[in-house]
């Protein structure tokens, strides 16, 4: 499905979200780097990374702080989508931002255990065959205490949320032109089916403590952070 929207994809995210995926973006960004040190450097692990928009916000944060104030932090992002990733790598490029791509499964991590300071994953949990094994995962490729920033939409519960959601659906019905609409139906579908209340009581099981959520506005999207316990 991915290849047949990749060069869509950062259009589809904009017009979905009616833009608020930045300002959704702006704020997992700040929560990744909140704590970290000047003077330390860390490795951060981006998964299901797509056209790498996250991972190209926290490497652009993280550079443009004050000198002395910079933060020193090593990126790889991956994705199992090639064309998705040769579309991160481009803009990465044009904005001469070093960041480490790859090819990799969610499900099988291709990195030794206990390796990252931080992981991320943005607008992927959905996707995912198998929650679980990508938290399991997850936990293993973490160091001890290290940090985990999750973001994603689930079935929004509130009425102005609801009503939100429901807006930008009959829209894009309208619109499914600028759209691939197979690609879009899942979307919408996957949004509906996905249990966030799941998500935090897998993790609790996987070793994972300090587990946080945050909804934003306007609450269809939530911004879970963690820590590795064991």
């Amino acid at each position: 499905m991915f290849s047949r929207i990749y060069k869509k994809y950062d259009f589809m995210d904009h017009i979905l979200s009616c833009n608020v995926d930045i300002f959704w973006r702006k704020k997992a960004v700040n929560e990744t780097l909140k704590g970290l040190k000047s003077h330390n450097s860390y490795k951060l692990l981006d998964v299901a990374s797509g056209t790498g928009d996250l991972a190209i916000e926290i490497k652009r944060a993280a550079v443009k702080k004050k000198q002395g104030e910079d933060i020193d932090i090593d990126i790889y992002a991956i994705d199992s989508n090639s064309d998705m990733l040769n579309v991160a790598v481009n803009k990465a490029k044009k904005m001469n931002l070093p960041i480490h791509f790859k090819v990799g499964d969610a499900l099988a991590i291709d990195f030794p255990s206990d390796n990252f300071d931080l992981l991320t994953s943005s607008f992927a949990l959905r996707d995912f065959d198998d929650l679980e094994k990508f938290i399991q995962e997850a936990n293993r490729v973490l160091k001890k205490n290290a940090k985990i920033v999750l973001m994603d939409m689930s079935d929004p519960k509130g009425k102005f949320s609801n009503l939100f959601f429901n807006l930008y659906a009959k829209i894009m019905i309208l619109e499914d032109s600028l759209v691939d609409k197979d690609a879009y139906s899942f979307l919408i579908n996957s949004i509906r089916s996905f249990d966030e209340q799941r998500l935090i009581n897998i993790m609790k099981n996987k070793g994972f403590k300090n587990i946080k959520v945050a909804k934003l506005c306007p609450y269809v999207t939530f911004l879970l952070t963690a820590e590795k316990d064991k």
